[in-house]
This record gives structure tokens, sequence and C-alpha cells, in this order.
């Protein structure tokens, strides 16, 4: 014996709009992957959203590396590629760097201010280029600029 009777002819009502549908069409509304309850219709079923499951799916998404290792192209993480408009010559990657002569070094550059008991010494990295001048000027005193590296 079952516990149920067939209910072959029996009308159940949907819980979501109350329509009329056969019992048999009725299912379950599935919400976080467990039944909520509901009886719905087949027509007005929603499917399971996934944003419901949140904490029960792996959503780690790691930036860092463990133990990493650095790029062994010393040599090539040192060169200077240009692209254009900058420059004009030929490059091994093809780039143009014509009229882009360029050199760097640590140094030393002295600047003294002529005023009684006035100097200053700046010490830091300098560099030179060939696309302009520098030129210090002031309407309060003469300044004698002089560079040495």
């Amino acid at each position: 014996m079952s516990e149920f009777a067939s209910g072959k002819h029996a009308f159940g009502f949907c819980d979501r709009t109350g329509f009329r549908y056969k019992l048999k069409d009725l299912v379950p509304q599935i919400e976080a992957g467990r039944p909520n309850g509901m009886l719905v219709g087949r027509d007005v079923l929603d499917k399971d959203n996934p944003q419901w499951r949140l904490g029960m799916i792996n959503m780690s998404d790691p930036q860092a590396l463990r133990d990493p290792r650095p790029d062994g192209g010393f040599d090539q993480s040192r060169e200077l590629s240009a692209f254009d408009p900058v420059g004009g010559g030929n490059t091994a990657l093809g780039s143009r760097t014509v009229g882009l002569d360029m050199s760097g070094h640590v140094g030393r550059v002295e600047v003294e201010i002529i005023q009684p008991d006035s100097t200053a010494s700046l010490t830091g990295v300098v560099g030179t280029t060939n696309i302009g001048n520098i030129s210090v000027e002031t309407g309060e005193v003469d300044i004698d600029v002089s560079v040495t590296g």
C-alpha cells in the first residue's frame, strides 16, 4: 500500500501565480540548491541563480604568486626601446630613434649663489640630452652655475 493516493485527476494551485495546474505538473522552487517549500508551475519556474551559492563555491581570485622567480633576462630588461614619433633612428625592434641622444650617470651638482656666505650643494642623479638648454634667470642676484660630474 502507498502512503498517498495517486491523484491522477487532482488539481493544485501554483504558490506564485495562484493558477490551477494538475498536481503532477507542479514542481518545487529551488533556491540556493534547496527547495524553498513553494510548488510552482513549470512555466513560471525560476532557475537557481548561482549568486545564491556564495560561500558554497570557491570564488577566490589570488593575485600574488607563491615563491616567485625573477626574469632571467637581465640585459634585455635594461635596453632602451623607443616608439614613433620619439626619435627617428632604427633599433633592434624596428623603432626609429634618430635625434634621441640620451646619456645618464650618477654624479654631483654644485650650485653656488653669489651672496655673502651662501653656498648650496646638491647631490643626485643627472641626465643630459640634446633637446634643449638649461637657463636660470633671477632678477635679484647674479647666479653662476657650474656642472661637474
